[in-house]
């Protein structure tokens, strides 16, 4: 699997740059600060805004410096879109803008690369704009959002990472990671929603080193607003992400600025909030019971029900055979937020555990026979959930 993904184009050039890339990648700060004693004029009131002092002095020379390969359009990360304005766009980008030492922001030092450096003057105006939205408390840093996902760490193949804590029952992100050097590639980066459909804004992956959290330098998905339909899948733009700083050991976890259900479900036929919560999500018990329970109880429940511990942060099945209903439902939302309602018969509950497989999943069926006929008994059921 590796060979075969070096020769994607998107890693042979994570190949060429890893080199280059590591040391942006790292020294990634977090946490608000105040502006230090003694910087007269810096958040004291005494001197202009943030928003008019950006205005004034550093709009016009980014874009005189900085437009031409990151304005909107450009092949490289477009931080200087006006959408809505350059300002609002930038400060979506926390990884360029240090604010424990905005002299150290990388707006500020990576000025030399392809591009024209920043002169002294320059400098020192993005420096005591950086300074002013720091004492201002513009800029919250993506590790200091309450919404994210719970670290985990990558494993070369299949990854989930469930949003159930978020409001989102049954959903989760999931990716292939595929190991290069120190980094890792992510490739088919999607959102499989569970039956409450799910809305994420601007994902922000942040790696953990030794307990030390480091935001995405490029922070990729700036302005990137995911919707998706309950059961559904969805792809993060182009469904790939390369991180150049993930080590052995490392844990990975995506923080947003805003993140949640798309609905909230109710029976057809009444009246929501009459009668109690409705119950949401599966509605074809009977259909579940006869048809999936058996075969995922014979080849998942192992693993799945608590058995093994990444396996049930995965999916959690512990359920899936249970008597009563309402426990029964939770066991059959997890499986029905893991089918795509476009095609069911492709979702990663058959993929992954295909003989041909090359996921890294730990359990594989022995022929494709045995597999197919697994298939047939969940969609079974399934075209009953979903006629």
């Amino acid at each position: 699997m590796a060979r075969r993904l070096l020769k994607h184009p998107v890693v042979r050039s994570f190949v060429l740059l890893l080199s280059l890339a590591l040391p942006l990648a790292s020294g990634c700060k977090s946490g608000l600060i105040s502006v230090r004693d003694g910087d007269a004029g810096v958040g004291d009131g005494s001197g202009p805004s943030a928003q008019a002092f950006f205005e004034d002095r550093v709009e016009g020379m980014l874009d005189d410096r900085c437009g031409g390969c990151h304005g909107a359009g450009r092949s490289a990360p477009d931080f200087l879109r006006p959408d809505p304005d350059v300002r609002t766009t930038l400060l979506g980008y926390p990884a360029l803008l240090d604010l424990a030492s905005p002299g150290d922001s990388r707006l500020v030092t990576k000025g030399e690369h392809t591009g024209p450096a920043l002169s002294a003057s320059q400098e020192s105006d993005v420096v005591r704009w950086i300074a002013l939205e720091a004492a201002e408390g513009t800029m919250v840093t993506p590790t200091e959002r309450e919404l994210a996902t719970a670290p985990v760490e990558v494993r070369e193949g299949f990854n989930n990472l469930p949003l159930d804590a978020l409001g989102m029952p049954a959903s989760s992100i999931i990716f292939v990671a595929t190991r290069v050097g120190d980094g890792v590639f992510l490739d088919g980066v999607q959102i499989a929603t569970g039956p409450m459909g799910a809305r994420l804004d601007h994902p922000v992956f942040v790696t953990w080193i030794e307990g030390a959290p480091h935001p995405d330098p490029v922070d990729r998905f700036a302005g990137l607003t995911l919707t998706v339909e309950p059961n559904s899948t969805a792809s993060f733009d182009t469904g790939t992400v390369i991180l150049t700083d993930l080590p052995e050991g490392a844990l990975l976890s995506v923080h947003f600025t805003a993140a949640g259900p798309m609905t909230t479900p109710v029976v057809p036929g009444t009246d929501a909030g009459v009668g109690g919560p409705a119950p949401s999500g599966c509605t074809e018990l009977d259909a579940f019971r006869e048809n999936a329970v058996g075969p995922l109880t014979t080849f998942c429940l192992r693993c799945h029900g608590g058995g093994n511990a990444s396996a049930t942060a995965s999916i959690d099945m512990s359920d899936v055979d249970a008597t009563g209903d309402a426990a029964l439902r939770n066991g059959c939302n997890q499986i029905l937020g893991r089918i795509s309602p476009d095609m069911p018969s492709a979702s990663g509950l058959f993929t992954q555990p295909d003989p041909s497989s090359t996921s890294g999943h730990d359990f594989r069926f022995g022929t494709t026979g045995e597999l197919e006929n697994f298939r047939s008994s969940i969609l079974a059921w399934f075209s009953a959930e979903v006629p």
